[in-house]
């Protein structure tokens, strides 16, 4: 593991002294206790925003200081997946808190931490509700890799589907760790989270577009499968991916995360009888907790085709039914569009409106643009000399 400092960016924020010395000892401590890289940086960075927004001595910390943090995470529009991923990181500090304070035989501090660890309760959340908002349909992800002009992105979304690797996993993967086989492109993944830090996934219905992009597209004096576009020596940064996305909500009205794609994988592959252990190898699970998600999911997919068609019942419908045609063009939209990516029109009421708005300050602009160059014509003159 990369070690982390007090110079270290992760620490460079406004707490004392005294607190980013602790954040290095729980750093150490997270280590000891077997969490992954990504565990431990994620815990630290929650712990390190907790500390900044604390703002005193760790000895005040109380179960009611944590219950109002939460509460601000809430204010702030986290979710509560985000909240109960705080609160956890921050009961993990706690326990570490008592250990620290045993070692040094503070007892009484550390019987403290002991009770107040005991007091803070971690939010619960439905991880299946929170799946089923984030789902997108396997049939959804291919129209949005085919809606991608951009020979770059294309490819990194195709394989990023087609492996359901994290998006840190795929960020990570070097030129060596890809080799070619006579069904397509295995690829092996060494920033896993399986017991073995090591697991390999496939490419093989996008076989021919990642073999066009090594050869054609990606920069080959980079080590990065997907190097960063301005400096081939870096891997792609979470940053760019994010702006792509965006630029890509505001050209065809499509909201998409890269997590989504994962999740639609592994939809997929349920659904076609991959076996459980198969898919915890594929997937990088270390329990079967996300198995028993998908199957609850699957089985969603069973109620609905039991109501709709023994019992004529209208059972909400899922993506994959409520795909919808352009009444402009004719092509078939996915459900999230605000507008149709082939012709430009805008699909719900939203959209429509914020056209509308658009046009309205348009004309505003301009005519307050006439009415000065009226009360001011020389400006017109000179507008008129220059063309």
């Amino acid at each position: 593991m990369e070690e982390i400092t007090p110079d270290s960016p992760i620490y460079q924020v406004r707490i004392g002294l005294n607190s980013m010395e602790l954040l290095k000892h729980f750093e150490s401590w997270l280590i000891a206790q077997n969490l992954s890289v990504a565990t431990v940086r994620s815990h630290v960075r929650q712990v390190r925003s907790f500390l900044t927004w604390f703002g005193r001595s760790i000895e005040d910390l109380s179960s009611f200081d944590i219950a109002c943090y939460l509460a601000e995470c809430r204010k702030r529009g986290l979710s509560e997946a985000s909240v109960n991923r705080y609160a956890s990181a921050l009961k993990k500090f706690l326990r570490f808190l008592a250990s620290y304070f045993r070692a040094r035989r503070r007892v009484e501090l550390a019987n403290y931490f002991e009770q107040v660890y005991r007091e803070v309760k971690v939010p619960k959340y439905d991880l299946v509700e929170v799946s089923i908002k984030r789902h997108m349909e396997p049939d959804t992800a291919r129209k949005v890799i085919d809606l991608i002009h951009d020979p770059y992105w294309k490819c990194f979304f195709a394989v990023l589907y087609e492996t359901g690797l994290r998006l840190r996993e795929l960020r990570q993967v070097k030129v060596s760790d890809v080799h070619e086989n006579k069904h397509g492109f295995e690829i092996v993944v060494r920033d896993s989270k399986t017991p073995e830090g090591v697991r390999k996934v496939y490419v093989v219905e996008y076989y021919q577009l990642l073999r066009y992009y090594l050869e054609h597209v990606r920069p080959r004096d980079s080590e990065w499968l997907f190097p960063a576009r301005r400096d081939p020596r870096q891997p792609i940064s979470e940053k760019a991916i994010y702006s792509f996305l965006n630029r890509f909500r505001k050209r065809t009205g499509i909201v998409i995360s890269p997590h989504r794609f994962r999740h639609a994988r592994a939809t997929e592959l349920y659904r076609k009888g991959v076996s459980e252990q198969s898919l915890m190898r594929l997937f990088g699970w270390r329990t079967r907790t996300m198995i028993d998600v998908y199957s609850k999911l699957s089985q969603r997919d069973v109620e609905s085709e039991l109501l709709s068609k023994v019992y004529g019942l209208s059972p909400v419908e899922s993506e994959r039914s409520q795909t919808r045609k352009c009444p402009r063009c004719g092509a078939e939209v996915i459900p999230t569009a605000r507008y149709c990516p082939y012709c430009g029109l805008a699909l719900d009421i939203a959209s429509v409106l914020g056209k509308e708005e658009q046009v309205r300050k348009y004309a505003e602009l301009i005519e307050a643009l006439l009415r000065y160059l009226e009360e001011h014509p020389e400006y017109l003159s000179k507008l008129f000399s220059r063309t």
